[in-house]
């Protein structure tokens, strides 16, 4: 009997040894009697879950089981946030069929490529093949129901490595191929083994423009990101170059590879080209990017060169580097996940203030000045933190008796959702999971305690105090335990009947703990410790059903910021503007506001934060 099964954990034994940083929500698994493998995750604006991923013969979701009409077929599961599951559907036809990449787009839809080698049947719509490898880009509704698609074709095999959508429900690709490409009406020839390509489908489904690269050797771009905006930035790698000459690398040697980042504009144009890497090896992984910084995650073996000049030597058969890109400097910090054994990764996210990076390793990994061993056979499952500078900070582990691996990784509020695949066992401190066939599916819920710190101390006198030397202290009502100046109250509110520094401890019902110190001024007036000389942006907390509040960074102090508010669509819905922003909490009313996810963009002369948030009443 294939199964699905849900488990609430109150610990996790390699995660949580190192830190009180992250906590384990949940994890769930599905399986069946064969290979069972996830693709893909990301997160609707409703809050759910949305996942892809392939099996063989059949695979259980609680009571649902899906059977394969071919080799092997696709699955589509939606989840709540909690892990439960909502809905799942089979797709797929008589042959090979896979799909490795998920979007959602609009307010609840997604869209998944999907690949097909014979026939593909979808929500009763049969596609059939045009060249030898096709893949169809499917836009599915909320119930998973396909409202329109566009089919690329080739010869040889070739791959859309990624996809993303835009507010008007357009959406843009990019990809390799070798041989022959048929685009729309159109026929593309490959100048050498692979060529790179990029491309822009209307929200009608029509091609608006189509970027073939040219280069000699191996070209790929293996991902990209959408600026505020609305650019590209591309990730890749290439031979010799397959951009214009003047954009080309200045250095041609046939055994190196250059992993390149592009700028790409709203037409497909190229605007820039950095080569950050050098090396006979390197295999482009993922990319994010903020206002300041680009952060290239990739694989690499044998020795690599950076745009400088400086050698990164390796230290087992392959190592994880994550690159941070300084755009206004031009410079690059590097971080380096190394061992002895076969160090892989596979995703990249930003939470909090922390950059996490999620793969795989066998033997001993280390990681600035954490060491994790893997079990003796296969491999296990990392999570490495670094700080906004690309410094390390901490170094998680999933263990298992066989090989584990994470396939897809993202960050929703302040959790981090990882899922892959596992066989046999995968033991927690109390809980041990049986994988039911060969390779087994899991998805996790960790809590990224860092990435919340949602406590704030409200400060105001008691209005019947006639001395006007009594204030109350308010830690605010979202959490389960309270301790002020260890343990003189344990409930939200604090009296305090004299000046002086007073603090508060407190715990969130996912375990996480958070402490804040105010001191109250003979003023009567109370100000935040500063830990810290220069105080950074604010914004909490990310799912609200009312009040959104946030608080300047040091930098911003007496200058004017304009504050708006986009809906999924990407319509303004709300704007606010301070002529002289002061360190003081600010608040955005979303209370009137239906559920979904909204854009907080917040902008001054020469300062800009974007941050997701979500309404759920």
């Amino acid at each position: 009997m294939k199964y699905f099964i849900i488990l609430f954990l109150l610990g996790f034994s390699g995660l949580l040894a190192s830190s009180q940083q992250m906590k384990f929500d949940w994890i769930i698994q599905a399986g069946g009697p064969d290979w069972d493998i996830v693709t893909a995750m990301n997160e609707l604006p409703n809050g759910e879950l949305a996942m892809v991923g392939t099996y063989y013969e059949s695979i259980g979701f609680y009571n649902d089981t899906l059977f394969s009409k071919g080799s092997r077929d696709i699955f589509i599961a939606r989840f709540s946030a909690n892990g439960e599951l909502k809905q799942v559907v089979s797709i797929g036809g008589n042959g090979y069929d896979y799909a490795k990449s998920i979007e959602n787009y609009g307010e609840n839809g997604l869209i998944i490529p999907i690949k097909f080698y014979n026939e593909l049947v979808i929500s009763g719509n049969q596609f059939g093949k045009i060249f030898a490898s096709n893949i169809l880009i499917s836009w599915f509704d909320e119930s998973l129901s396909l409202t329109k698609s566009f089919q690329i074709s080739s010869t040889k095999e070739f791959d859309v490595t990624d996809l993303k959508s835009l507010p008007d429900g357009s959406c843009l690709f990019t990809g390799w191929f070798s041989d022959s490409l048929k685009v729309d009406q159109d026929i593309y020839i490959s100048l050498d083994e692979k060529d790179a390509f990029m491309g822009k489908i209307s929200q009608n489904g029509e091609l608006e423009w189509f970027n073939h690269l040219k280069g000699e050797g191996d070209d790929v771009i293996k991902s990209a990101y959408i600026t505020s905006d609305g650019k590209q930035v591309v990730l890749g790698t290439t031979m010799k170059g397959c951009f214009e000459k003047d954009l080309n690398p200045c250095l041609n040697n046939d055994d190196n590879i250059n992993l390149f980042i592009a700028m790409v504009d709203t037409t497909g144009g190229l605007q820039e080209v950095q080569y950050p890497l050098t090396g006979s090896e390197i295999i482009p992984v993922n990319l994010i990017a903020d206002s300041s910084s680009i952060w290239i995650l990739a694989d690499v073996k044998n020795e690599v060169f950076k745009a400088d000049g400086s050698k990164i030597l390796p230290f087992g058969k392959s190592d994880v580097l994550l690159l941070q890109y300084d755009i206004k400097n031009e410079t690059i910090n590097h971080c380096q996940i190394a061992g002895a054994g076969n160090d892989a990764s596979n995703g990249i996210i930003k939470s909090g203030e922390n950059i996490l990076v999620t793969g795989h390793f066998s033997g001993e990994i280390n990681f600035g000045l954490n060491t994790a061993e893997a079990a003796e056979r296969g491999t296990d499952v990392f999570i490495a933190l670094v700080d906004k500078n690309c410094n390390p900070e901490n170094l998680f582990t999933l263990t298992g008796e066989s090989s584990e691996f994470p396939c897809s990784v993202f960050a929703s509020q302040s959790g981090v959702y990882v899922t892959g695949q596992f066989t046999g066992n995968l033991k927690s401190d109390d809980t041990e999971l049986v994988s039911a066939g060969k390779e087994d599916i899991f998805l996790a819920r960790v809590e990224n305690c860092g990435a919340r710190n949602p406590l704030s101390i409200e400060t105001s006198l008691l209005e019947d105090d006639p001395s006007g030397n009594v204030w109350e202290l308010d830690a605010g009502s979202s959490f389960v335990n309270y301790s002020w100046n260890d343990g003189l109250s344990n409930s939200q509110h604090f009296i305090a009947i004299q000046p002086g520094k007073y603090s508060v401890t407190v715990n969130d019902f996912f375990g996480c703990t958070y402490t804040q110190e105010i001191e109250i001024s003979l003023e009567k007036r109370a100000s935040l410790k500063e830990e810290i000389a220069e105080r950074e942006f604010k914004m909490y907390p990310t799912v609200t059903s009312d009040f959104i509040y946030w608080e300047p960074s040091s930098l911003w102090e007496n200058k004017k910021a304009i504050v708006t508010v986009f809906d999924a669509s990407g319509r303004a819905i709300m704007q606010q503007e301070h002529e002289q922003v002061i360190p003081q909490s600010y608040r955005i009313d979303l209370s009137a506001e239906s559920d979904g996810t909204y854009l907080i963009d917040i902008s001054g002369d020469d300062f800009q934060e974007i941050t997701k948030v979500m309404v759920k009443n």
